[in-house]
């Protein structure tokens, strides 16, 4: 029991630190608050549209018959689709979803962070499940790297990106960006790659490093750009949305 307990915390703490200090990147500002809480209470409900989705795939992979004659195929099927593209395309259907409830105007920098916590809030609810099939010391890998939370983040920062330049390819770069780095990370972990490279070890632990980069970039964006009009102005995504 102590163990798992260890485990969640592991899993859980460093997201919930991030959490918090988004949420007062603007301590004034009540309406911001509310709306970062919101964000983490939807990123935890989308774990049902992702059950959703990732079930019909895992349907439709049986019913194929390659997991039996293409094991490693399969896997790779399961890693890309199954989990990075269920996931990262249900994360960004409910961030866009949220945005369109939550009140105020909202900049760059608000998008990327939204975002962020929408997969934050997805991370935190995934992490119950994980604690169950993980030691303490993979759960703390997971915690302190915040993948979903750096998924998301990328996903953001390019919606943003495409609302501000009017350019809707950036918002579908985001996500293919973070479509391939979930799913080769989910695919380095699976056992059937052990079967084609010796270094699936080792791609593991440089994706999981790349994942704790792009959370320390996220950090030092918002705190270089906090006061950068190009990123804290208010943008009009009425036509994008």
């Amino acid at each position: 029991m102590i163990v798992l307990i260890l485990a969640f915390l592991a899993g859980c703490v460093p997201s919930l630190i991030l959490f918090f200090w988004f949420r007062n990147l603007k301590k004034q500002n009540v309406l911001y608050k509310k709306n970062c809480s919101r964000m983490l209470a939807s990123g935890m409900l989308t774990v049902f549209p992702v059950m959703l989705f990732s079930t019909c795939i895992v349907i439709l992979l049986d019913v194929s018959g390659v997991k039996t004659s293409h094991p490693v195929l399969a896997a790779a099927l399961h890693a890309f689709l199954t989990a990075a593209l269920s996931e990262e395309l249900c994360k960004f259907w409910m961030f866009r979803r949220r945005l369109k409830k939550i009140e105020g105007e909202h900049s760059w920098l608000d998008l990327t962070v939204y975002s962020t916590i929408v997969g934050i809030g997805f991370g935190l609810f995934e992490s119950v499940v994980y604690v169950f099939e993980s030691n303490p010391i993979v759960m703390l890998i997971r915690g302190i790297s915040i993948p979903h939370g750096g998924y998301a983040a990328i996903v953001g920062y390019f919606y943003a990106k495409s609302i501000k330049e009017n350019k809707k390819g950036y918002a579908i770069l985001g996500i293919l960006i973070s479509f391939l780095i979930h799913g080769l990370y989910d695919f380095s972990l699976s056992k059937e790659i052990e079967t084609v490279t010796d270094a699936s070890g080792f791609i593991a632990v440089n994706l999981a490093l790349l994942e704790l980069v792009i959370i320390i970039v996220l950090i030092r964006f918002l705190r270089r750009n906090k006061d950068n009009a190009k990123y804290t102005e208010p943008l009009v995504y009425d036509k994008i949305i």
